[in-house]
């Protein structure tokens, strides 16, 4: 017991190390490469000593309160939101002087998802698994991943719409919501590569059927060559890279390394040959364009009328106090009408019910991540994992609760992930 406990302290102590290096590459970069290349966007360098030394005291509390381990889907998904939504925020709010008050809602907001997750019970969240449901999931599935390619490759034309050129991406991504974006194809066809074609990618991997995943992976980049959504292409990378750090040992050790990596590699490529296109991806909008955003929000409806909701299914019953939506609000308030500003439960549990919103969002949050403890020894990890990792990233910084929940499939992965709750006992994937 004591070689444990000693073992366990010894990785603890480990972390915050680790954080603070994650913390200040994020610094770097945003000194060194996005402000002085994308400043034109927004990103404006104004160093506040006192409030960079306030960031790395806050990352160190909350460092603290975070778990110290990953055994379960649910603290991985945890560390996805404290280590790529909220230090990016932290680093952000410190080298723009951004006001105080919106970095301090949405880290009350962190610490609200850690005590509740925390403190609540899972006992009464459990679904009893259906007899034979993997096999309806990978049969539904299969359904809808053919339905939607018939559909769009066929009946829409998008054959002679497939486009690869990372270029061309936002002309060809307006086209695409136009032809393919309307009534319920709205919702089926978000939630075929989202949910549908990816729980076959990851059943796939987890019965080491790889003939089926080099299918599956390729239909992932043709529905990219349709939607022209860049993350629809790199979401069979962050499943892969996900299982391995799920699979290993050092879980968090690895994941900080990823991060590491894929930063390094960014600022690198672009120091050394000044090939800025990485640096743009995986550093401006992946960490600080929603850092950026976050802020906006906040700002803007801290002077402008609360949503409640109105711009959602309850839009019948609620006026909606705009002309467009939320998401091109914040964009002209940011200086480009033409940019959908869209971003997560931190900022737009502000956006609807102002402080109240700051307290009800992250219980919702942090109890949704106790219902997917209910599935822990039901569900291979991975499996599980594999499901909800996109949708919950989408929650975390892309998207609103009942967007994440309806569009972005987080509800139909739940439910899918109730079907296939069998999976250790049904349903072999057969694609003829």
């Amino acid at each position: 017991m004591n070689n444990k406990f000693l073992e366990v302290r010894r990785k603890e102590s480990f972390i915050p190390v680790l954080l603070v290096l994650w913390k200040s590459l994020l610094d770097f970069s945003y000194i060194y490469l996005v402000a002085p290349l994308f400043g034109y966007s927004g990103f404006q360098l104004n160093i506040s000593i006192s409030k960079l030394t306030e960031s790395y005291l806050l990352l160190l509390l909350m460092g603290f309160l975070t778990p110290k381990t990953i055994s379960k889907v649910s603290e991985f998904l945890i560390y996805l939101l404290f280590l790529t939504v909220l230090i990016p925020i932290i680093s952000y709010y410190s080298l723009s002087n951004e006001p105080s008050w919106p970095l301090y809602c949405m880290g009350v907001q962190y610490i609200i998802v850690l005590l509740v997750y925390k403190y609540a019970s899972s006992k009464n969240l459990r679904l009893k698994p259906l007899k034979g449901g993997t096999k309806i999931g990978i049969r539904l599935s299969l359904f809808f991943v053919v339905s939607m390619l018939v559909y769009t490759l066929v009946l829409q034309g998008g054959l002679g719409r497939l486009n690869f050129d990372l270029k061309k991406i936002y002309e060809v991504r307006e086209t695409s919501n136009d032809l393919y974006a309307s009534g319920i194809f709205g919702y089926l066809l978000p939630w075929t590569f989202r949910v549908f074609n990816i729980l076959l990618i990851v059943i796939s991997i987890q019965r080491r059927k790889y003939q089926y995943v080099a299918v599956f992976v390729f239909i992932q980049i043709i529905f990219f060559g349709l939607t022209a959504f860049k993350a629809v292409l790199i979401y069979p990378l962050v499943l892969v890279g996900a299982y391995f750090i799920l699979k290993a040992k050092r879980k968090i050790f690895l994941f900080f390394i990823a991060l590491y990596s894929l930063t390094g590699v960014s600022l690198l490529t672009y120091f050394i040959n000044g090939n800025m296109q990485l640096a743009s991806i995986f550093i401006r909008r992946t960490f600080f364009t929603p850092s950026m955003i976050n802020f906006q929000y906040y700002e803007f409806f801290e002077k402008n009328s609360l949503i409640y909701l109105s711009n959602s299914i309850f839009s019948s019953i609620i006026t909606y106090p705009y002309n467009v939506s939320p998401a091109v609000v914040i964009g002209t308030y940011g200086g480009n009408d033409e940019t959908n500003a869209n971003t997560g439960f931190l900022a737009t549990s502000y956006m609807h019910f102002g402080f109240i919103g700051v307290i009800i969002f992250p219980v919702i949050i942090a109890m949704l991540l106790k219902f997917i403890d209910a599935f822990e020894g039901r569900v291979p990890q991975w499996c599980l994992l594999g499901m909800l990792i996109l949708p919950f990233n989408a929650i975390f910084r892309s998207a609103d609760l009942l967007t994440s929940l309806l569009t972005h499939g987080l509800g139909i992965a739940i439910v899918m992930i109730w079907l296939i709750s069998d999976i250790n006992n049904q349903g072999k994937l057969k694609v003829k």
